[in-house]
């Protein structure tokens, strides 16, 4: 509940100010992956079919998992306020050959197929 609190009460200056909060979630993000070791647990099982038994690899990528989560309620905040048709001129780019990067994947067995999006995350 307190979480919640907190989001409603930050949320109009989170918005507004997006790259100065990115750069606090950032920290958070790391703060959360030292302090928090079952979470640790968790997403480095989840992330055993993709790294296998390079435990190096897997925490580096681990701790970038959660800040990436962290970054993701900085988007959160920030859509009301974005001007989207500047945002989709500047920072969204399409794959002018798909098809080529999609067979280069297959050949390496394991693939991870991702795609953004803009707009509720449910």
């Amino acid at each position: 509940m307190a979480k919640l609190w907190l989001f409603r009460l930050s949320f109009p200056l989170v918005g507004r100010f997006p790259s100065a909060f990115y750069v606090i979630t950032w920290l958070v993000g790391s703060l959360i992956w030292c302090v928090l070791p079952k979470l640790r647990q968790q997403v480095n099982s989840n992330l055993n079919p993709v790294y296998g038994s390079n435990p190096h690899k897997k925490l580096g990528v681990g701790a970038e998992v959660v800040r990436n989560i962290a970054r993701y309620y900085v988007d959160l905040a920030a859509m009301p306020y974005r001007d989207f048709k500047k945002f989709n001129r500047t920072s969204v780019t399409f794959s002018k050959n798909s098809s080529l990067y999609f067979n280069q994947l297959m050949q390496e067995k394991s693939v991870i197929i991702m795609s953004g999006h803009i707009g509720n995350p449910e």
